[in-house]
């Protein structure tokens, strides 16, 4: 399961957005330059530009890969003969390349010009997550990292922790103290969203290092708290019920993969049933028993059969 950088509001993608976008940008680059460089209002608008350039880097992207779909579609209805269209050979490609540089040269102009600008955790944030979009994740790594290093009260700190986090995760094994380092600061925000998936994570780094018994510990954390929160939905929940959901069907499938290291046959029979009720806890458990026998466990698996057998609900699964 992947975390998606920030809370921030999706653009909107239509060709009247984009409109309206293009006549900002417009505007923003007429007004800029007659703007001093001591004038607060400045890097306000500079920002505000970097964001419309972003988001026209999306927007023409989006409309490339619509039109690589379809000339893929054409290319296969022909015989597929030569080589296949690829993004790369349209013109969106250049075009979506030149509007992210462009937003990303302001974001570097703002950082340099305007120190002291009171949203350069924004800055920091917006230029993070446009260089981890783009597939740029080390350079993503360090803006992330100066956002937390500068500004460590930010609304936006705790995202930034989450992703270093992540960063250092799938970094390999000798980063793995780092990337629990960077969980554990982005857990401290209790912000539901980050909050569960920092305690997820860190369910994974104790499994990596072989402490099944604090790992599913944390997974069943992980299911208690969004269960918790997916009860509170209705009362304006910080936490979507996608994600709620999602998120507890992990948990409950990696614990099996943490429980095949543990022989902990009726622990596991209880907790399932508990939480799932009995038709739905059977595929779990039914998984857990092939675990066993798969990786020679042969005593501990039929327990776990005999288990099933011997209960009426199951008796003909």
């Amino acid at each position: 399961m992947a975390f998606d950088a920030g809370p921030q509001p999706l653009a909107d993608m239509s060709g009247r957005a984009d409109q309206k976008r293009e006549e900002t940008i417009k505007k923003l680059k007429a007004l800029i330059p007659t703007l001093q460089k001591n004038n607060p209002g400045k890097p306000i608008r500079m920002f505000q530009l970097a964001e419309e350039y972003w988001k026209k880097s999306r927007y023409v992207y989006i409309m490339g890969m619509d039109k690589l779909s379809k000339a893929l579609d054409a290319w296969a209805e022909a015989g597929s003969e030569g080589n296949p269209p690829t993004f790369k050979s349209l013109p969106e490609y250049r075009e979506s390349s030149v509007y992210k540089a462009e937003a990303l040269k302001l974001y570097r102009k703002i950082l340099k010009q305007y120190p002291k600008f009171e949203n350069n955790d924004k800055v920091y944030y917006a230029m993070a997550s446009a260089h981890l979009e783009a597939g740029e994740k080390k350079k993503a790594a360090r803006r992330f990292r100066d956002l937390t290093k500068y500004f460590p009260k930010s609304d936006f700190a705790a995202d930034a922790y989450l992703q270093l986090g992540e960063y250092f995760f799938n970094s390999g094994q000798a980063n793995l103290s780092k990337a629990i380092g960077a969980y554990k600061r982005a857990a401290r925000s209790k912000k539901p969203r980050i909050y569960s998936f920092a305690l997820y994570k860190l369910a994974w780094c104790d499994y990596n290092l072989n402490e099944y018994e604090k790992a599913l510990a944390k997974f069943k954390a992980v299911v208690a708290y969004s269960l918790k929160q997916s009860a509170a939905a209705k009362k304006n929940a910080k936490m979507s019920r996608k994600d709620q959901i999602q998120l507890i069907e992990e948990a409950l499938s990696d614990m099996v993969r943490t429980y095949s290291h543990l022989d902990a046959v009726d622990d596991a029979f209880d907790y399932y049933v508990n939480i799932k009720q009995k038709e739905k806890a059977y595929p779990y458990l039914r998984k857990l028993g092939d675990r066993y026998i798969s990786e020679g466990k042969y005593a501990v698996g039929i327990k776990m059969y005999r288990k099933l057998n011997e209960d009426s609900d199951y008796q003909y699964n």
